[in-house]
């Protein structure tokens, strides 16, 4: 029997056409995931299964290493043989062509939804199993400097829509759930860009309780002119050990990605992410 949570996520995978593009969140099935491809032809379709399957291998076990395995590369050849159904939505529907470039080479969202025990059998045969679906959730607790901002990240301020949306789709296309704080739980808290990084951890885990999470993921993006990019630090305590690490000279959605890799390999039992800093 399809369990409620694949159901929804195939009526999503089918269901796009009435969404709007710029609204389309990854899908929650750990076994489903979306890749943005040029045409839905078959000249890139190989390429997008294999971006598909490398997501999903490591989406399922919380192995963020894992696309970087050799192996992986040489399974993604035959990721097809692994998905059970597929579809394409243009990125910019209802939006004119202009030229034959628009014709043929407009930007995609490819969402497969891969065979689950079929990508079970593959963690096994690379060393890996399944990480249950009943994850740990996580509340980020983030700080905000530079080009123009002083900001914490909060669900409902002003401050930074873009950068929310961010956060939640890269929290769900690797499987975890991630919330962020209100603007009166952070007051309430006395949670500050001042203080976040200070606040006892008995606080913050009382703020992430109230948000939504079991755990806090604190972190700050500072704006680095020289670095061309944000810096980013994250630090999470899993109650076992204190874990820290970061990247710098990057768009905030590779600081989010690096926070949610970070996380999930820590939450998995898959390893440490790379100190990165």
């Amino acid at each position: 029997m399809v369990s409620s949570i694949r159901l929804a996520a195939l009526l999503l995978l089918f269901g796009m056409a009435s969404a709007a593009a710029d609204d389309l969140g990854q899908p929650a099935d750990l076994y489903t995931t979306r890749v943005i491809v040029t045409g839905a032809d078959t000249r890139s379709r190989p390429d997008g299964f294999r971006m598909c399957l490398e997501d999903v291998l490591a989406k399922a076990s919380g192995d963020m290493k894992l696309p970087d395995d050799p192996r992986v590369r040489k399974l993604g050849e035959k990721a097809g043989d692994l998905i059970d159904a597929y579809s394409y939505y243009d990125r910019m529907t209802g939006r004119p062509i202009h030229d034959e470039q628009g014709t043929r080479d407009r930007p995609y969202y490819l969402t497969c939804a891969f065979n689950a025990a079929k990508v079970d059998a593959a963690l096994a045969a690379l060393g890996r199993k399944p990480w249950p679906g009943d994850r740990t959730p996580l509340t980020m607790v983030l700080a905000v400097q530079g080009l123009g901002h002083n900001d914490m990240l909060s669900s409902d301020g002003d401050f930074d829509p873009d950068m929310r949306a961010a956060l939640m789709n890269t929290a769900m296309r690797y499987g975890l759930t991630v919330t962020l704080p209100s603007l009166n739980a952070l007051a309430e808290n006395a949670v500050t860009v001042e203080s976040a990084a200070k606040s006892p951890a008995a606080r913050l885990t009382a703020l992430a309780e109230r948000s939504g999470g079991a755990l806090p993921l604190v972190g700050s993006l500072d704006w680095s002119d020289a670095d061309h990019g944000w810096i980013a630090h994250w630090m999470l305590d899993d109650g076992r050990k204190r874990h820290a690490w970061g990247v710098k000279g990057v768009s905030y959605d590779e600081a989010f990605r690096s926070a949610v890799r970070g996380a999930a390999l820590i939450l998995s039992g898959n390893g440490e992410p790379e100190a990165g800093l």
